[in-house]
């Protein structure tokens, strides 16, 4: 789902919101995802935690032409739900 998908769909099913007030709700995803990117990590209680995770470089093979490539180290977002929500996707 796209972001305009995503404001429509909760403007939908909240009648009683603004649209302005959806679009804020939104956008808390990006004050989420600077926070992250500052301070590495985030819990939201009953819902999970999300982290960042460094990955190593790494020697890989192009398969067509067997020429090695360097690949970079680089930093990712990891995601754990919590237990609760563990328990109510299973």
């Amino acid at each position: 789902m796209i972001r305009s998908g995503l404001v429509r769909a909760l403007a939908e099913q909240n009648p009683t919101l603004s649209p302005c007030d959806v679009e804020r709700l939104v956008n808390v995803f990006e004050a989420l995802s600077e926070k992250l990117c500052a301070a590495g990590r985030i819990e939201l209680r009953g819902f999970g935690a999300f982290t960042i995770r460094d990955r190593s470089g790494f020697a890989a093979r192009n398969p067509s032409t067997s020429d090695a490539i360097a690949v970079p180290a680089k930093r990712s977002g990891h995601f754990k739900p919590s237990i609760s929500m563990r328990d109510r996707l299973n």
